[in-house]
């Protein structure tokens, strides 16, 4: 009883993933990571690359600081979008120094010298990396399913090579489409949670 209960629940939880809201708040990360990624992107190197060079006029020394105190802004943005997408439950961090009473030295020093400055920039430089892999797999797997989907209403499509141009192509192409897009779908849950482990990692509390 059990050996023929078991395909069919395995065959409902492969569908009902569409049937979860939880599956749309997790696509909806994978989404964003895509502009998200690039901008940390932009960001990281721009910053990096042009403080390390400019270090030696004293100018790049701001603009490295500036880099880091960015990242650490963004990383608690992530935290809030991960704990309200994702489920997750990351506490908030201790925050740094007060320039009016601690003063600009005891700042810079604790911003630098701070685990958490530096989770920051790592935690932005695997969004970069999630963003882009997720924009390469929604191009290839989300267009190839959609193409897949509607090449039954007629005309000629092309997916990977193999041109659906006969009707029985196109009866067969509804169910691969079907079946590439819930595949598609489990793959970025997926992505999305471990992303969120990731997060819970990196931008949580060290304690």
């Amino acid at each position: 009883m059990s050996t023929t209960r078991a395909p069919a629940d395995r065959l409902r939880s492969f569908v009902g993933v569409l049937g979860d809201r939880r599956t749309y708040r997790r696509v909806l990360y994978l989404l964003a990571a895509m502009p998200l990624g690039f901008l940390y992107y932009l960001l990281l190197t721009f910053g990096f690359v042009f403080g390390v060079a400019l270090a030696v006029f004293v100018v790049g020394v701001p603009v490295l600081l500036a880099t880091l105190l960015v990242a650490r802004v963004l990383a608690d943005w992530e935290r809030r979008l991960a704990n309200a997408l994702l489920d997750t439950d990351i506490a908030p961090r201790d925050g740094l120094p007060s320039l009016s009473e601690d003063g600009v030295l005891a700042a810079v020093s604790a911003l630098v010298r701070s685990n958490t400055t530096w989770r920051s920039v790592a935690f932005l430089v695997v969004k970069s990396l999630v963003g882009f892999l997720a924009w390469l797999f929604v191009l290839l797997a989300g267009v190839g399913a959609l193409v897949l989907l509607l090449a039954p209403l007629g005309g000629i499509a092309t997916v990977l090579g193999w041109t659906i141009d006969t009707l029985p192509e196109r009866l067969l192409a509804l169910p691969l489409g079907v079946l590439l897009a819930l595949t598609t779908v489990h793959v970025l849950v997926a992505a999305a949670d471990q992303t969120g482990d990731i997060a819970t990692a990196l931008l949580g509390s060290e304690e």
